[in-house]
């Protein structure tokens, strides 16, 4: 509660609460990090939907995928406000203040609090209103793809970035003007920091909810793939060039689909034990969906390892991935020859698992050699 007390303190007073936090003796950047995960939540309610639904792939599945949406929320703005930080320090020695680094660092990376409130209010105008590209929640890559005009970059960056810009003007005058020689702390306006509290533990109340309202009129959309599903269907090529493979081909057949990548260490370590597997049982297609490098890349990469059973695909543009829902690699999906998923299943496969959930499918007779 202290934390949240400090930023709001920050908020409503930055010159009184940057003097405190310069001095290094309150604060930290835990303040900020616990704050982000409380408006993650409601600017990213989809994504954060996705992977709790997905308990049953394993607890600590779920907790680390939920720490990867995480981390990809906050790094981009961490990673610039604490270098940011760095500058400051350097400034700081260069003009001979005696700021403590820590607290110079601290107050930086209090930056990307407007840029998180302001992300939470463009997710909320997206749930309701439609996708603006210039709000600050829209991932940047999609804002570059979409060629934007001079006047979209110039509203973008001041949506998304203006209030972090100014509050930075702010810290970086005090820090070259200012000294914590022989001066006491100053005294915080409590009414206003209460006032302030109220207003913004309300908006992260009213986010939250309007989050949670997307997440139930879009139940269907961002559960996982769960057993007895109808298996999204796809066409992809196949990575040695010899035409494509759909799903709805293989109708009638077992199929286990893996996704994965050469640079998943994971997925290439198990890999010639699936190949193995593949060639003991050659009634089960053993399909591997590769993701990010071309055909001719993948192809020259199972050559040099030797795969002969598995039939590699391709998913240059990540529409089977998405179709899947997949967030992790490896990801495996088990899929009867009636079309419908016989089980998922996140990481390694552990022994015994493909011959378990072929027998709950009653497919085991049609992989036997």
């Amino acid at each position: 509660m202290q934390g949240y007390k400090r930023l709001i303190a920050w908020l409503v007073t930055p010159r009184q609460m940057n003097r405190m936090l310069l001095r290094g003796d309150t604060g930290g950047v835990g303040d900020v990090l616990v704050f982000l995960f409380v408006v993650m939540l409601g600017t990213l309610p989809g994504a954060v939907a996705s992977v709790i639904m997905a308990w049953d792939r394993g607890i600590l599945t779920m907790a680390i995928q939920l720490a990867q949406v995480y981390m990809n929320f906050v790094l981009g703005p961490l990673v610039a406000s604490l270098g940011l930080g760095l500058v400051l320090a350097v400034l700081s020695r260069v003009r001979k203040r005696s700021w403590s680094i820590d607290g110079i660092m601290t107050a930086a990376s209090y930056l990307i609090v407007p840029v998180g409130l302001l992300s939470l209010l463009g997710a909320v105008w997206t749930q309701w209103f439609g996708v603006q590209r210039v709000l600050p929640n829209v991932a940047i890559g999609a804002f570059f793809a979409a060629d934007p005009a001079w006047w979209e970059w110039a509203l973008r960056a001041l949506l998304a970035y203006g209030p972090s810009a100014f509050m930075g003007y702010l810290l970086l005058r005090q820090i070259l003007t200012e000294d914590d020689h022989g001066k006491d702390l100053p005294v915080l306006p409590a009414k206003a920091i209460r006032f302030g509290s109220l207003a913004v533990g309300l908006w992260l109340v009213l986010a939250t909810a309007s989050g949670a309202v997307y997440v139930a009129q879009h139940m269907d959309v961002l559960r996982p793939i769960r057993t007895g599903d109808v298996a999204p269907g796809f066409r992809l090529p196949r990575a040695d060039g010899k035409g494509q493979v759909s799903l709805a081909s293989l109708r009638g057949k077992p199929v286990l689909l893996e996704f994965w990548a050469t640079w998943c260490g994971v997925c290439v370590s198990h890999m010639p034990e699936l190949d193995r597997w593949a060639a003991s049982h050659p009634k089960l297609r053993v399909i591997g969906i590769h993701q990010g490098d071309t055909a001719e890349e993948v192809q020259s990469f199972v050559q040099e390892k030797g795969y002969k059973h598995i039939e590699f695909l391709v998913d240059g543009r990540h529409r089977a991935t998405r179709q899947y829902k997949v967030r992790s690699l490896p990801t495996f999906f088990l899929i009867g020859p009636d079309g419908r998923v016989l089980g998922a299943r996140v990481g390694a496969l552990p022994e015994g698992w493909l011959i378990e959930h072929l027998a709950a499918g009653g497919a085991t007779s049609a992989t036997s050699p």
